[in-house]
């Protein structure tokens, strides 16, 4: 039997990131709290590009403009809730108020559906409104036309049960904690425990280059372990300017944080990239930002190419600091370039993950999150190679005069909602998007890994596509005056599949003549009157009795010379299904046997009592100009166009 905690004990679950139980345990409530990291990072981006970047510590909701008055990407704080506007007020797959997010302990956060009635879509999950999920960090989301990626922050602290030690409820300090040396006692010469010292606040450094923490700490080392007033880190500009990326200070009675670094001290050690020192009696005569400096010390941070990217710059009061080492040391001197060595190091760290983060949102548009993640760790998968896939191409029917009627804005919105709808039926069924062409798209299965079902997935897709057509056309009509529909085909075989773009702009796709014959199939669906086609060669990878599948006819399209046997995909059949299926068979074999008055009469019978079969229709319009037609027969359809 469970036994109850004793009075001043508690009961403390401990969970991954994944939401599993790793641990429980009964500790005494005041050795169970101490302060952990719960700020996040929310980054932005449109069409590939970062546009906005910040740090949350409460609460925050996320939609689109309310009025023209909120400025785009601004916040503004709230009761229970800050305000983040991520789209402008024209962007209707926006909602004014979208979701909520909040910060929670352990890398996590939860997101809250905030619309009254669409959806959202989270990876493989859909969000009804008002739904709740807690998700892991790193986490990345789409809200109409923009990407948001959630990541791990630091700063604000809050109090939360965590195994460990408790830490006292004290502000947080921006001094680094390292082995306590004294300078003064080693003398000019290295040792052992100087070496050991260095090493450890070396480490230190590089182990928070993750974060924006990591320069606060760099600048409080300069102040706290090089004994100087003022310690800061600055970044080079595009115009080759200066800018304090964060500063530290000591308390005196001078503003040090306002006070300029030297322009002329960061120039020598820009052009000699090297450590410059200024103290003594090169202090004499010192005038503008150096006045009242006893002593400064400026040690470059350099990229991969050699080049000065920043620079870590302290300096010491005249008669500020009584405690102070009378001047700057080598040891001093050595101390700021190891520092420097490790933000460097931090710098280049966080570069590789802004660019692993873009590679990441670049495969997010093409391939679903969890493929994405396995790309980025092995990219190799992308490599041009031939396999078997399975194409799909979609085409939104009546395009050209349905833009005429809502002009360039509504079309826009209209599209995007259509065409996004249907990308989440592909991702669902963890295909891979492969283009928008105008008012087509283009999905594939069975590459960049291997999928044994790529068939059987891209008919699912199909299907799933096809069903959500009349919730599409319910959002429109009213302002189309009509429904919306597509045109799906399918077809599967060998292709070239990798990056079919360039070395400037990336597009995973496939190549051949596997992919040009599904796009021939796809525009075959106007003239056979339905909405989904395959190919034999798909049909063959289904198996019997997986879905409803017809066979149609024996067509040749346009520019492929061989001709395809093509399949009806029926969505939802209803009981009759069979029999249309067997009558509608028995026609087709009569027909490709020339008895073309047996075939009439078949489809007669079949038209009676299914007048809306469209195939029907088309194969009845075949025959009878062959009825008093002389000369030899091909059952081969020639199709007049694409």
């Amino acid at each position: 039997m469970k036994q109850a905690p004793k009075k001043g004990m508690a009961e403390v679950t401990y969970l991954d990131r994944g939401g599993a139980t790793i641990i429980r345990a009964i500790r005494p409530v005041s050795a169970e709290v101490r302060r952990v990291p719960v700020k996040l990072r929310v980054e932005i981006y449109r069409q590939d590009e970062l546009v906005h970047a910040d740090e949350i510590n409460r609460p925050v909701e996320l939609g689109r403009q309310q009025s023209a008055r909120e400025s785009l990407f601004s916040s503004s704080p709230g009761e229970s809730a800050d305000r983040l506007v991520v789209a402008p007020i024209g962007e209707r797959t926006v909602s004014r108020r979208h979701l909520l997010v909040e910060p929670l302990a352990f890398d996590r956060l939860r997101i809250t559906n905030l619309t009254s009635k669409g959806t959202v879509q989270l990876g493989d999950m859909l969000m009804e409104p008002g739904s709740m999920r807690e998700l892991g960090v790193p986490y990345q989301l789409t809200i109409g036309n923009y990407r948001i990626r959630f990541l791990s922050g630091t700063g604000m602290l809050s109090t939360f049960p965590v195994p460990g030690p408790m830490v006292p409820d004290s502000e947080p300090s921006d001094s680094v904690s390292v082995p306590s040396v004294d300078l003064a006692l080693l003398g000019p010469h290295q040792s052992e425990s100087l070496l050991a010292w260095l090493q450890a606040i070396t480490t230190v450094l590089q182990s928070a280059a993750h974060s924006e923490d990591f320069f606060q700490r760099a600048a409080g080392a300069i102040v706290e372990l090089v004994g100087l007033d003022t310690g800061r880190v600055l970044e080079r500009d595009r115009e080759g300017g200066w800018t304090t990326r964060t500063s530290h200070a000591r308390p005196s009675p001078l503003d040090r944080v306002r006070r300029e670094p030297s322009q002329r001290m960061l120039e020598r050690m820009r052009l000699q990239k090297k450590t410059m020192t200024r103290q003594g009696a090169g202090m004499n005569n010192a005038l503008g930002s150096l006045m009242d400096v006893e002593a400064v010390v400026v040690s470059p941070i350099v990229d991969r190419k050699g080049e000065v990217i920043a620079a870590l710059y302290g300096d010491r009061l005249r008669g500020v600091s009584a405690s102070a080492a009378p001047e700057i040391t080598r040891a001093d001197v050595l101390l700021m370039e190891t520092l420097a060595g490790g933000v460097g190091a931090g710098l280049a760290r966080l570069e590789q993950e802004r660019a692993a983060v873009e590679a990441q949102v670049r495969f997010e548009q093409f391939f679903t999150p969890e493929l994405a993640r396995q790309l980025t760790v092995d990219p190799d998968l992308l490599t041009g190679r031939d396999t078997e896939v399975t194409l799909l191409f979609c085409d939104i029917r009546g395009f050209s005069g349905i833009s005429e009627r809502l002009g360039a804005a509504g079309t826009m919105q209209w599209i995007n909602d259509v065409l996004g709808t249907l990308s989440v039926c592909v991702l669902k069924q963890r295909g891979v998007l492969v283009d928008y062409i105008g008012d087509e798209m283009i999905a594939m299965w069975g590459a960049p890994i291997e999928q044994p079902d790529h068939a059987q997935r891209a008919c699912q897709a199909a299907l799933a596509m096809w069903q959500s057509m009349p919730t599409i056309s319910r959002r429109w009509f009213d302002r189309l005056g009509a429904e919306t529909r597509v045109g799906i085909g399918l077809n599967t075989g060998m292709a070239r599949v990798g990056n079919t773009g360039s070395q400037i702009k990336f597009k995973y796709g496939a190549l051949g003549n596997t992919v040009n014959l599904c796009s021939r199939v796809q525009g075959a669906t106007k003239y056979l009157q339905t909405g989904i086609l395959l190919t034999a060669d798909t049909r063959a990878r289904l198996g019997e009795g997986s879905f409803a599948v017809r066979r149609l006819c024996e067509a040749r399209v346009v520019n492929i010379d061989k001709p395809v046997m093509l399949y009806e995909l029926r969505s939802a059949p209803g009981d009759d299904w069979p029999d249309l299926c067997r009558r509608y068979e028995e026609a087709l074999q009569q027909f490709e046997g020339e008895q073309m008055e047996q075939a009439m009469t078949s489809l007669r019978d079949l038209l009676a009592t299914h007048p809306d079969d469209g195939p029907g229709l088309v194969l009845l319009s075949r025959i009878v100009p062959l009825l008093n037609r002389p000369g030899p027969f091909n059952p081969v359809w020639e199709l007049p166009g694409k």
